[in-house]
Formats: C-alpha cells, structure tokens, sequence
C-alpha cells in the first residue's frame, strides 16, 4: 500500500537540505510509485507520485522526477489556438502562475531545472522547473495513463473517458503533408492522455480547449548520503561529464560488483573500424572509449569507481543479446531508447537558421553495438527496433557507452 510523505516531512527536508544537513536515503520514502504531498493549489495539498530518480553520485544528491497524482485544473494548451509546447501558453503558465502559487520559497528552491528531450517541435532539449507528461511512453497502452481529476477540475467540466480524465501531454502532432480538405488531422493537433474507453484515435483536441485537464510534473532535489544499495535497476545515475555537460546513465543491471549502466543519451559519431577488425576489442572504437573517451569523461576519482569488464576494459557497448532482451521485456526502458542524443551532441549535427536536422537524427538514432559478424566483418547496429542490422565498420553511427561503476 503506498504511503504519503506528510507536508511536515517535506518541510523537515526543505530545511535539511538548506541548512547543509545530510539525510539517510534509506529513511526516506522515495520508492517509484510512492506518494508525496508537496506544494498546494486551490488550497488543497498537491499529492505527486514518484515516477522516476536519479542519483546525483558525486554530489550527494538525488533528483526524484514527480508527477501530479491528480489532474489539478483546466487550463487551455495554447490561448492563441495553435502553437508548439515550447511556445505554448501553457508552459508559460505552468513555469510562472503555477509555479508561485502552488510552491513555497522554500518548496521552490528544492525544485531543479529539469532539461528534457522533446520529440516533437523545432526544439529538442528545453529546460523547465514544471513540465508535461509525454504521448510516447504511453502509445501502446493508453490505458495506463489514465487519472483521476481533483474536486476542482471536476467543477470546471474536464472531458472524463470512463473513470479517467483527459489530459494534455506535451507533444504536438505533425499536419499532414497529404491532406488536402480540413479534417480532423488535416491541421496540428495536440495529443491527449487518459483516454481509457479504448478509442485508438490521438485525442484530436483543440490548442484553446478548456476542458482538457492539466498534470504537471516536477524534479525535486533532496541532499542525502545513499550507497549503492540504495539504487535499483531502471533508476538514473549522473556520473562524469562529456562535451562539458554531465553524463546521465541507465542503469540496467545490479550485482555483488557494481552497477552496470548504459548512457542515456548518444553522445557523439564515430566509425566501428577503418580498415574492419574481427573483434570488437581489436577496434578503434574501442581504443577510443578505453583511451580518449574515459580520460576525458571522469577524472581520476571517478575512473577509481569504474569496474573493468571481462576483457579488461574499462569502457564497452551493449551487446546484440542484452539489448534484445532489455528491448523486449522492459517497456520503460524500450520507451527510453528513443530519445536521441545529448543536447551538445544534437547542437552540433544540426545546422543554422532555416535547416533541420535529418528525418533518421530527429528522434531515434541508430548506434553500434558490441557485436562483429565472424563471417563478414560487419558491425552491427541497432535502429528503429531493428537489432541485427550488420553494416560495414567504417560507417558512421552514435556511440552509447556501457560502463560498471562500484562505490
């Protein structure tokens, strides 16, 4: 049964934290799926539900990702009738009306400045202290976004779908390109969630609609000593740095050695092998992660917590067989592919002014796995879901870093 962290206890913490004092991670209540009060709106407490973490290793900290266990208002996506999230009135509001009536000073100053990948729009990395949900983790199976509304959306007529309501996410779909005639996908359109009635449709809805609920999600930070048995598997970890932004990690397996963990982002370009190698050990790929990549991502301290792997090495990729499996079996951490590259990374392969990055760099990139083909020599990539697409070792594809860190 979940259990609620009191508004008390998360004014013990605020303080804690602000005044330099270290909690215990282990005696606080941030589990996924547990419930926390913080804040207040239309002077009822605000319950949020831990939905993701990410542990901060060399600052002591942990970033808990919240979203509102309830649908809080209605408030329309774009007053003006059309506009992508970055623009929208929305975001606006969320990141300034919202944001200082419902969070104390000191609630404020525990909320982080969450930098996010957007799939949809002209921008993919925005940063945000209050944010949306997104379609994509929930496309297949609408119905586990579904929510209830607080007493005070209830009054204002939100759209309900059977026992949930409807609710903004914050991608807007594409018009397309073949319409021709006004219809309902003949013109951008703001995808919905909580449609729970079995209705396969992307909740056609209105940019100015007002009885579209809104469930507003945000990173909170607490100050905490933790240890490696604090961490499970699906959580993030924040560990070195790369392109003078911090690196993020999934970490994907846990045992008696250390964490093994997967960049959450591609972070650069690079070539298998020139001249084609029969191992992956033998590639210059692999010198580089083992070489220029380790020297330049953490320093000495943090290359002391990195566990060298059966070959020796310090720095791998995710096999062929572990990606398969992970793809296959682990929803989250399928929906978690797709989210491209660091923001540096993304900065650099997209071109000024009028142009766009590539259709196949948009969202999804392809990037190389461990495994060498012994028969030809390929390399092999994974993209769109596709696991064994061998290719020539002197193409260019991202690079995911596997590491194992202890501590």
């Amino acid at each position: 049964m979940k259990k609620a962290v009191s508004l008390i206890m998360a004014s013990v913490m605020a303080v804690g934290v602000f005044a330099g004092c270290s909690k215990k991670f282990d005696k606080m209540d941030l589990r996924v799926g547990s419930d926390i009060k913080f804040g207040k709106y239309q002077g009822e407490a605000i319950e949020w539900e831990v939905a993701g973490r990410n542990f901060l290793i060399d600052e002591g900290k942990v970033r808990v990702e919240l979203r509102s266990k309830y649908v809080i208002d209605c408030v329309p996506f774009d007053e003006d009738g059309e506009s992508t999230w970055e623009d929208c009135s929305l975001r606006k509001w969320l990141n300034e009306d919202f944001y200082n009536e419902a969070f104390s000073k000191s609630e404020q100053k525990m909320i982080a400045d969450t930098p996010y990948f957007n799939i949809y729009g002209n921008t993919r990395f925005l940063t945000d202290k209050v944010y949306l949900m997104s379609y994509v983790p929930y496309r297949m199976q609408r119905e586990d976004s579904a929510c209830e509304p607080t007493g005070y959306a209830k009054d204002k007529d939100i759209i309900m779908s059977e026992d949930s309501c409807i609710y903004w996410s914050r991608d807007v779909a594409e018009a397309s390109a073949a319409s021709t005639v006004d219809g309902p996908y003949s013109r951008p359109f703001v995808l919905t969630l909580g449609d729970v009635s079995g209705n396969t449709g992307f909740g056609n809805h209105e940019f100015d609609a007002e009885d579209v609920g809104v469930r507003p999600v945000i990173n909170v930070e607490y100050k905490v000593s933790f240890s490696r048995d604090d961490i499970r598997k699906d959580d993030i970890v924040t560990f070195g740095s790369y392109s003078g932004e911090p690196l993020e990690w999934y970490v994907i397996d846990k045992d008696k050695d250390g964490l093994t963990v997967l960049s959450r982002y591609a972070i650069d370009d690079m070539k298998m092998d020139s001249n084609g190698a029969d191992s992956f050990e033998d590639t210059a790929l692999y010198d580089w992660l083992n070489d220029d990549f380790v020297n330049d991502a953490f320093d000495s301290k943090q290359q002391k917590k990195i566990v060298a792997f059966d070959n020796g090495g310090s720095v791998s990729l995710i096999s062929r067989d572990a990606l398969n499996d992970l793809f296959h079996n682990d929803r989250d951490f399928r929906n978690n592919l797709y989210t491209g590259y660091t923001p540096a990374f993304y900065a650099e392969h997209t071109e000024l002014e009028d142009e766009v990055l590539p259709a196949n760099k948009k969202i999804v990139d392809t990037f190389w796995l461990s495994d060498i083909n012994g028969v030809n020599g390929n390399g092999t990539a994974f993209n769109m879901g596709r696991m064994s697409a061998e290719v020539p070792q002197d193409m260019e594809f991202s690079v995911r870093p596997l590491i194992k860190i202890s501590f």
